[in-house]
């Protein structure tokens, strides 16, 4: 087995439900993934009055989601609207920054 087998098999056990992932609505799929609060920001955003932006991280390993996405798309993401801001591909893991507003 190569380096690059070894780290395929090992991306798909990291967020693989068994360790680190969790079912998600995504797009009105479900999808096994990762989903974090922003670390940077651990409170919302100030935006507007009486408007917060929040950040979501999502991780998806590629051949679950199917698809690149791009940002300034919107996604849903458990039943709730977001507009993707920064889509980073981690050789194997789509990394998914979502902001959302909240009143």
């Amino acid at each position: 087995m190569s380096f690059k087998d070894a780290m395929a098999r090992d991306i798909r056990t990291f967020v693989s439900r068994d360790e680190f992932g969790e079912t998600h609505s995504f797009g009105g799929r479900a999808l096994n993934m990762i989903v974090e609060n922003d670390t940077e920001t651990p409170s919302p955003l100030a935006y507007a009055e009486g408007i917060s932006t929040y950040r979501k991280i999502v991780h998806v390993h590629t051949d679950e989601l199917g698809y690149m996405p791009e940002e300034g798309m919107t996604a849903e993401l458990d039943g709730t609207q977001h507009v993707i801001t920064n889509v980073e591909d981690a050789r194997g893991i789509i990394k998914i920054t979502l902001e959302g507003n909240v009143r």
